[in-house]
């Protein structure tokens, strides 16, 4: 098998490297139409207890979809600033960050926010966030 395979690569000549490049190329192309799912729970079987509880909790208190939102090396003042323009959006149904949620880690200081979102979809709330803070 191996050697087939051996001679089957060599055989090839320089047809094998042209194919790599194309299907390279086209992969690249590709890249835009990739879809990145943030909702982890998609991934749990609907039998599980996780999956279950999650339902009844929807059921009862609404969809609270919750994202984490890392800041590299601000100040204090400026996490309770960002915390408040994240509850000023519409998609937000309450952001919130303590002195606990801020770690040293190699010379750079990490401050963690939680953002609770209201309905809607977290992609697109990604996309917002990211568009509300282009220079954290």
């Amino acid at each position: 098998m191996k050697r087939r395979l051996a001679r089957a690569i060599v055989g090839a000549g320089c047809r094998l490297p042209v194919l790599i490049l194309l299907i390279a190329v086209v992969c690249f192309g590709l890249i835009g139409r990739t879809n990145i799912n943030y909702d982890l729970t998609k991934y749990l079987s609907e039998d599980t207890m996780t999956k279950r509880a999650l339902r009844v909790m929807e059921e009862e208190f609404g969809s609270a979809e919750q994202l984490r939102v890392m800041f590299a090396d601000i100040s204090q003042e400026q996490a309770g600033e960002y915390v408040g323009r994240m509850n000023d959006m519409p998609e937000v149904l309450l952001a919130s960050c303590g002195p606990a949620d801020t770690v040293l880690s190699d010379g750079r200081t990490y401050t963690l926010v939680t953002v609770t979102l209201r309905d809607g979809d977290p992609a697109a709330a990604v996309g917002k966030l990211r568009a509300a803070f282009p220079e954290a």
